[in-house]
């Protein structure tokens, strides 16, 4: 039965969860839903956001733990987490059991093992799990992938994503997780590539799968891993993964410097290529150098569409969204990535800003670049350029 209001719950309204709480509210102007609960862990902290909260939702329900939300068993149709990568799986099937539809922010999981229980767990249940990947839900996606399956750029060689997103030391420092391969000895894998730009790793996947929609199983890796901040695991990556559709997918990620390139996502055929600039265009260029270059959807547009076809599934309507069983082939590229090598550390020059420290590494940009033309790894004699 159709839900004549959707009743929506949110775990976690600061930081990414803000921008997910402005989505739903601006929702409401053509959809039929109320956020009826949300979970506020430390209300101090979050002072600003509560009392936005409040004044757009003033019958909400605010709760200090997860706990206390399952305990209350609000009627819920919908029930978002933009919640840390540890906190995925418990709640994802937390909220399943208590008969809630879930959309849960990227990654799937902090392993495959974890992922496998959501995606079982989603496909026995009545409810959906719809995953956070937005670009999954825009038109370019589809269009570059049409394009691709009609020929327009010959056989499929190789897909490769570029993007330097800078992050300061307070990165690191914001939870308990961050930078780190496991806590209280389960896996989170926080990197790059299972994080921050893990939306561009599967959307390589993606576009290397098939026509469904479903993508490339990474089969192996070969990677170069390194790390200049003081964390555990890394911060920059250089990563080539064989696949079951015979496409190569390659990474070259970091969260080193001050600056923002990309990201970007380059499709090399055998008669042309793709390339797909997040926030600009994607443009399609023929053996002969004919280019067709087409504009591409803004970010708050991709969250605004991701969260319309989740509430039109949520309240009955057969919208198609991204479910955990596509989401899986990230984190096996994730896991076959961490087994295939050990992570270095580099040293790079620290550039103090007025609130926060910069670990910069000089041209970094240019040496991504060229590892990408070339095909190649930071690794061995290469990787020097780093030091």
């Amino acid at each position: 039965m159709k839900p004549s209001c959707i009743q929506v719950g949110i775990v976690g309204i600061g930081g990414y969860g803000r921008h997910l709480l402005e989505g739903l509210l601006d929702e409401r102007q053509s959809t039929k839903l109320e956020i009826v609960s949300a979970v506020v862990v430390d209300p101090d902290r979050d002072r600003e956001h509560l009392a936005f909260l409040k004044a757009h939702c003033p019958s909400a329900r605010i709760y200090r733990t997860c706990d206390a939300l399952f305990k209350s068993a609000p009627s819920l149709d919908l029930l978002v987490l933009p919640v840390g990568i540890p906190a995925h799986k418990h709640l994802t099937l937390s909220g399943l059991k208590m008969g809630w539809n879930v959309l849960l922010e990227k990654p799937l999981a902090g392993s495959v093992t974890e992922g496998r229980a959501i995606c079982e767990a989603d496909e026995r249940s009545p409810h959906f799990v719809a995953l956070g990947y937005q670009d999954m839900y825009g038109s370019a996606v589809l269009e570059m992938k049409q394009a691709m399956l009609a020929g327009k750029i010959g056989r499929i060689r190789r897909i490769s994503a570029l993007a330097i997103w800078g992050r300061a030391k307070s990165y690191y420092d914001r939870n308990a997780w961050a930078g780190r391969l496991t806590l209280d000895g389960a896996p989170v894998f926080d990197s790059p590539f299972h994080n921050g730009l893990a939306h561009f790793l599967n959307m390589a996947l993606v576009l290397a799968g098939d026509e469904q929609g479903n993508p490339a199983t990474p089969l192996r890796a070969d990677a170069a891993l390194f790390r200049a901040h003081d964390i555990e695991s890394c911060d920059t990556s250089t990563i080539r993964w064989q696949t079951d559709s015979g496409t190569q997918v390659d990474i070259y990620f970091s969260h080193l410097t001050s600056k923002t390139v990309g990201p970007e996502v380059l499709i090399e055929g055998s008669e042309g290529s793709i390339l797909w600039k997040g926030e600009e265009f994607w443009e399609l260029r023929s053996g002969d150098g004919k280019a067709v270059r087409l504009p591409l959807q803004t970010t708050p547009e991709l969250r605004k569409a991701m969260l319309r076809r989740v509430l039109e599934k949520a309240g009955g309507a057969k919208a198609a969204v991204f479910t955990p069983r596509q989401s899986l082939a990230q984190v096996q590229a994730v896991e076959l990535a961490h087994a295939a090598t050990e992570i270095q550390t580099l040293s790079g020059e620290e550039l103090a800003g007025e609130a926060d420290e910069w670990i910069e590494i000089p041209h970094l940009e240019e040496m991504l670049r060229a590892a990408r033309t070339d095909n190649r790894l930071l690794v061995g004699d290469s990787s020097k350029e780093l030091r």
